[in-house]
């Protein structure tokens, strides 16, 4: 084995010692299961080490790159979905924000209506919140999977050192396997409620740049240039009206507070797939930690 190799794994065990030690007298005592399996691993460590020969042979391991039914191109797939998400998010609702602050010479009553467009930005940026929770909980779980998988490696090789003996490879594989739909139901909503609002979001800046653009312009030019009707359809659609043209503009049929429930209503969607998310990486790692007790 590669000296450096070597070094990182009896760091990651002299990390889990200390972890161990710090918990005091709430940490229960190890099972005689567990002792004998981080008796072995010891030795599968040493006689990985050129020139050690120990007088029992470790036991036989297996090589796992995930858990049992769930392969590593599933994380990272989860991963990448949920970052794309936050990007994406991020910004477009930078640009939204931009276009915004463009609209000048409102009304009393656009006025409100340009505080409830900016409310549907707070949404936006709440889901940016709740994507960056998925990400560390996704992140945290994958180091944490990693760092016990020679434990779980261990059980899956020799029985003798799990308390499921033969049925331990079934354990682990219900794990992952409810771990795994549970990670694709939950991120697979994040996106597409964010995706929703990114799809509003970018209707509203083709919309509202037709505004900004004619804020400083005559009304004369603009009648002339054949703009003046979306300009003034999409002002009173900021006051609650609502015609052909806005609904063109905007992709959309109702008037600007259900436009902005919207934006809620998916919040709260998001919000709870984060947690149903973040609750099923704890009982993941919860279950491996009964197991390798």
């Amino acid at each position: 084995m590669d000296r450096k190799v070597l070094a990182k794994k009896l760091v990651t065990i002299a990390s889990a010692m200390v972890e161990v030690e710090e918990r005091g007298a709430k940490q229960a005592a190890k099972s005689p299961e567990a002792v004998l399996r981080e008796v072995r691993e010891a030795q599968s460590i040493v006689a990985s080490i050129s020139g050690v020969k120990l007088k029992t042979a470790a036991s036989p391991r297996v090589t796992l790159k995930a858990l049992p039914n769930m392969t590593p191109q599933m994380t990272q797939q989860a991963l990448a979905t949920v970052t794309s998400a936050r990007q994406q998010a991020k910004t477009l609702r930078t640009q939204y924000e931009g276009i915004l602050s463009q609209l000048k010479d409102l009304d009393d009553q656009e006025k409100k209506g340009l505080k409830l467009l900016r409310d549907a930005a707070t949404q936006v940026k709440q889901k940016e919140r709740y994507l960056i929770e998925a990400e560390d909980a996704i992140l945290e779980f994958t180091a944490y999977e990693k760092a016990q998988r020679p434990g779980i490696e261990q059980m899956l090789a020799d029985p003798e050192t799990s308390k499921f003996g033969d049925k331990a490879g079934d354990f682990f594989g219900r794990v992952g396997a409810r771990l795994g739909k549970k990670i694709q139901e939950t991120v697979g909503e994040i996106y597409r409620e964010t995706e929703e609002d990114l799809t509003h979001m970018s209707d509203a800046v083709t919309a509202f740049k037709v505004v900004a653009k004619t804020a400083s312009v005559k009304t004369a030019t603009i009648k002339k240039a054949g703009v003046t009707d979306v300009v003034i359809s999409i002002k009173e659609w900021m006051t609650g009206k609502v015609d052909g043209i806005v609904k063109r503009m905007l992709n959309f049929g109702g008037d600007i507070k259900r436009w902005v429930k919207g934006f809620v209503e998916r919040t709260k969607v998001v919000e709870k797939n984060t947690g149903d998310l973040v609750k099923a990486l704890d009982d993941a790692k919860a279950s491996i930690d009964s197991a390798l007790a």
